[in-house]
């Protein structure tokens, strides 16, 4: 069965301990698997290579990576976790990334990747993890019920690369790793209090306290997770009615806050 991979892309990530002017050591690889048409769900083995010629020329650097696909096909791998890609593989010239698959013949053509931005982005990305976004919503989450809770406070554009950060509260991961969530709200209610943290809309944390009257507490949770890229995540407060799912942010009044940090691969 002659199998190929669609879709690919490269993201570059900055190994741990990484001065800002070396070359990244660890490449955070994406794509989709199929026969023909269709998705390739089962646990497959690929070789990738680094090579210093679009077709022919020395391999740089290899390694084989067990790949297991979702139920479309996709997958994501991080090269260099199984060998270390070693410096040498960069050294200015333009490289190319090759795959194999099981006992297919190498696939065609190899993917170019350009040194230039590689070192662009280790100027951008700070030098070691763990690397952290934050701020808050600057509205107020009075509804009844779940109220999600917004971004559009400072700084979370600066996640640019790792997370895609919607200004309603929603995370998308873009390279796959472990990420703390730290979040707290003061929270105003009749008797009930929730803050409840989703992963593609499931909850991985929950936590619930009963008042005995109205009065303002401060809820909050600190999780740390291991997201695939692709994954979403969100943060929720609850209200019982009458109150504060949580009291917006300001960087006068810290009422609330959110803080998201890229602990490592």
């Amino acid at each position: 069965m002659s199998l190929r991979i669609v879709v690919c892309a490269c993201a570059v990530l900055i190994a741990a301990g990484v001065a800002m002017a070396d070359v990244p050591q660890l490449i955070n690889y994406q794509g989709m698997l199929k026969s023909g048409e269709d998705p390739v769900t089962t646990p497959t083995a690929v070789l990738f290579a680094i090579w210093n010629d679009p077709t022919d020329g020395d391999s740089l650097w290899s390694e084989i990576q067990p790949v297991s696909p979702d139920d479309d096909g996709r997958f994501s791998v991080l090269l260099g976790s199984v060998s270390p890609i070693p410096d040498s593989a960069f050294s200015g010239a333009d490289v190319y990334l090759s795959m194999k698959v099981d006992t297919d013949p190498e696939m065609t053509p190899r993917s170019r990747l350009a040194s230039v931005p590689y070192a662009y982005l280790a100027n951008m990305v700070e030098p070691s993890t763990p690397i952290m976004w934050s701020g808050g919503c600057t509205n107020h989450g009075t509804a009844a019920g779940w109220n999600k809770y917004c971004t559009n406070g400072v700084d979370f554009n600066t996640a640019s690369g790792y997370l895609s950060v919607a200004a309603n509260g929603t995370f998308t991961v873009l390279i796959a790793g472990y990420y703390r969530i730290n979040a707290w709200a003061a929270n105003f209610c009749n008797s009930q209090r929730f803050i409840k943290i989703d992963r593609n809309g499931v909850p991985i944390h929950y936590d619930y306290q009963i008042n005995t009257g109205s009065d303002w507490r401060t809820v909050s949770a600190d999780v740390t997770w291991r997201f695939n890229a692709g994954d979403t995540f969100e943060v929720y407060y609850y209200n019982d009615g009458g109150g504060y799912a949580y009291h917006s942010w300001s960087s006068q009044g810290q009422h609330s806050r959110l803080q998201v940090t890229y602990v490592g691969p």
